[in-house]
């Protein structure tokens, strides 16, 4: 965890202006589209309580044991199907669904791939990830799981660009070497979640 900290302490600049943007852009989108209302809220909120301690026995919801991947699954997922598609009116057909679908396979996918990196630093502050719970070789194989499933959503459904997306992330977590610590080496949640928001 000490070289996320060093990188965030490295950026913290870059980091302050993205969530200035962020929340100005969200702003907007809530003034301009009304409907954008409720997945903006779903994704804020939940991101807001990430860290805040309000369960049983003091725990916060990142430290639900096997929760963390999904949990940011989630998160990214609203924010590249959900508030766009409520932005542009569109219904959640069954294409709409499946494409949401993929992609919260690919970004948990990456998600649970990084937590190998911080198996030690998670088991001393709580945060039971399933790279914790199951170690980190079954942790990559869950990723591969995740990463197929979503190409083969891709595939079912026809889309040749989320096709493409798929094939990138099966072959960062074939490729993943978890003895790599730096932060550069990390799967950027935002490339993949970016891939994916290009496709919908």
């Amino acid at each position: 965890m000490k070289d996320r900290s060093n990188w965030i302490f490295q950026h913290l600049s870059q980091l302050k202006i993205s969530i200035i943007l962020a929340t100005v852009i969200s702003l907007f989108i809530i003034t301009m589209i009304p409907a954008a209302l409720p997945p903006v809220l779903f994704g804020i909120a939940p991101a807001l309580g990430y860290t805040l301690k309000f369960l049983p026995e003091g725990k916060s919801p990142k430290q639900l044991p096997g929760v963390k991947a999904f949990y940011v699954g989630t998160l990214w997922t609203v924010l590249v199907a959900w508030i766009p598609l409520a932005a542009v009116g569109g219904a959640w057909t069954q294409k709409a669904v499946l494409l949401a679908l993929a992609c919260f396979c690919f970004i948990a996918s990456s998600s649970n791939l990084n937590d190998i990196h911080d198996i030690e630093g998670d088991k001393l502050v709580g945060t039971m990830t399933l790279a914790v719970l199951v170690g980190a070789k079954n942790a990559k194989i869950i990723s591969l799981i995740l990463a197929i499933l979503g190409g083969s959503i891709s595939v079912l459904i026809g889309s040749i660009p989320f096709v493409i997306v798929a094939t990138y992330v099966v072959i960062i977590v074939t490729t993943y070497n978890s003895e790599i610590k730096t932060i550069e080496k990390r799967i950027p949640h935002g490339i993949v979640a970016g891939l994916a928001s290009l496709c919908i």
